[in-house]
């Protein structure tokens, strides 16, 4: 049985967030995260994102619209973690709002963002049998 793939989701990458200084070092920003296809927007987020000695998280405030034409409002808390990186630095990754796990992704889902194992979703090889990926089919 295959699975839906990571691609047909809309991604929300913490690396991408702080490479655009999205999430502040410390202290409080706020914005909107576009998603683009063929230079179309296809999607957008508001969030709030904070960062102190006590807390680290984002608030994400958008719309699904669903295909019958239902409109839901949501505001979904994602808290941060982070982690020092080995030869100096430091990594943020999200905690799962449905698992707690530390990941980079979060995929979008019918209840707001979540990782790809809470929203049972496969990479692309991961639908391909052995001998396939392997290139002999």
């Amino acid at each position: 049985m295959s699975r839906e793939l990571t691609i047909s989701r809309l991604p929300l990458d913490i690396r991408k967030m702080y490479l655009f200084e999205m999430i502040p070092k410390n202290g409080y920003k706020s914005g909107r995260f576009v998603w683009y296809q063929n230079n179309d927007e296809v999607g957008f987020i508001n969030y709030q994102s904070s960062v102190g000695r006590t807390y680290a998280g984002l608030q994400l405030i958008y719309q699904i619209t669903y295909q019958g034409g239902e409109v839901k409002n949501i505001n979904q808390e994602v808290l941060l973690t982070g982690i020092d990186c080995n030869f100096g630095g430091f990594r943020w990754y999200f905690k799962c709002p449905g698992c707690n796990a530390r990941v980079a992704v979060l995929y979008s889902g019918q209840n707001g963002f979540y990782c790809r194992k809470c929203n049972h979703l496969a990479y692309e090889g991961q639908n391909d049998s052995k001998l396939n990926r392997e290139g002999i089919f």
